[in-house]
């Protein structure tokens, strides 16, 4: 099907629009800021094979290459009308993606997008966006969707249809300034499998309705709530997680939440668990012991620089676990640990594993052989408070200095 676009620039406010007066289908209004000296992309990769059948006009002036649009240099404020054919249906993937002078998007009876794929990513200036008539029925990638608009404040979702959507990695990430999003928990993810990196670098999110989200079909879960540094509460009790296989940086850098009830996570899928809980510095108590983690091959950073005051690993199963680099680095306030429930016959690196962790007393490494883990630099290195370390054959010489603890073999 060949798609025809209209665009007709008016120099003035939008404002002097009623668009409430507008009964047009598919339409997209436009605002901004002409002050750059460099072609400025309005749409990204829209049917790109018919650009030659698009008539374009700039302030009245027909433009002849669809993806340099010249703006002015005067720094006005233009307003831009995008018209779409009636029966249209096609991917919005990038359409305005990098558009840096864009103010404010409004959806006016719009809807035949099938991927909205990094649609509005990195449009830095984007203060304002309307999505109340934008209709996504026909949606099943929202992948990066709003990724790195870091002006935008909030968004409402009230009217977004997604009930198609399998796809939502990184959606909302680095929206750096977002700190509400409306009606989030109408989102229906009954299809979703992947939403890695869904708040990623949320930075001023204070808090996540989570209620109505049905996970269930969810793969990839690693980073969704990564570097949320202003969180300071977040319900994921009822996540079901019967099919995740990545939890990595789940909570990395959650650095404000104080509690997590993790009783519902059934992760007997899960492969990786690295940084996991990494800076979660408010946390000081933490019950894993629902967790299954027979089939876990990286630890890595799982618990580095976390506030746990105690820590009962007891049903942890390592058996498939190869790297634990960093694992217990950096806690400050754990005192003692006992890991007499680790097999670390396929374990390969544990480097830095209780790097500075300076209150540690005491620690069982009863199962652990040394002998045939090839990476354990640094393993002990700033514990000087360590007293007492199990272990049945006390060959702690790898750790290049004289051990100043006491070594109990039984």
């Amino acid at each position: 099907m060949i798609f025809h676009f209209l665009i007709l620039f008016f120099i003035s406010s939008i404002s002097s629009i009623n668009i409430q007066d507008i009964s047009e289908k598919n339409l997209i209004f436009i605002k901004v800021q002409s002050n750059l000296n460099k072609p400025t992309n309005y749409i990204h990769y829209l049917s790109p094979s018919l650009l030659s059948e698009i008539e374009m006009y700039f302030d009245g002036e027909k433009v002849i290459k669809f993806d340099k649009i010249l703006p002015t240099s005067d720094g006005n404020i233009h307003e831009v009308i995008l018209k779409f054919p009636k029966d249209f249906k096609d991917t919005c993937e990038n359409m305005f993606s990098g558009i840096t002078s864009t103010k404010e998007i409004k959806f006016i009876n719009f809807s035949g997008c099938t991927k909205t794929k990094q649609m509005f990513q990195y449009m830095k200036s984007l203060t304002l966006l309307d999505l109340s008539q934008f209709n996504t029925e026909l949606v099943t990638n929202m992948e990066l969707m709003f990724h790195g608009c870091s002006s935008l404040t909030s968004l409402d979702l009230k009217n977004f249809v997604t009930n198609e959507v399998t796809n939502m990695n990184s959606m909302f990430s680095s929206c750096s300034s977002l700190s509400k999003i409306d009606n989030l928990n109408k989102l229906n993810t009954n299809k979703v499998t992947n939403m890695r990196y869904l708040f990623y670098e949320c930075t001023h999110l204070t808090s996540i309705d989570l209620s109505n989200f049905n996970t269930g079909n969810v793969i990839q879960m690693n980073s969704i709530f990564s570097k949320c540094t202003s969180l300071t509460s977040i319900d994921v009790s009822k996540f079901d997680t019967k099919n995740v296989v990545y939890m990595s940086s789940m909570f990395f850098d959650n650095k404000l939440i104080t509690s997590l009830d993790l009783s519902s996570f059934d992760t007997h899928n899960v492969i990786s668990m690295e940084y996991m809980f990494y800076n979660c510095k408010s946390i000081h108590k933490l019950d894993l012991s629902k967790f299954n983690t027979e089939n876990v091959e990286r630890m890595d950073g799982m618990f580095a620089q976390s506030g746990l005051i105690e820590l009962n690993l007891d049903n942890f199963i390592t058996t498939k676990v190869i790297s634990m680099n960093d694992m217990f680095s950096s806690m400050h306030q754990l005192t003692s640990l006992d890991l007499s429930m680790f097999n670390t016959k396929n374990l390969e690196n544990c480097g830095q594993l209780f790097y500075y962790c300076y209150n540690l007393y005491s620690i069982d490494l009863s199962t652990f052989d040394f002998n045939k883990i090839k990476y354990k630099s640094h393993l002990l290195a700033g514990c000087n408070k360590l007293k007492y370390i199990r272990h049945p054959n006390c060959d702690f010489g790898f750790i290049g200095r004289t051990p100043n603890f006491t070594c109990i073999t039984s």
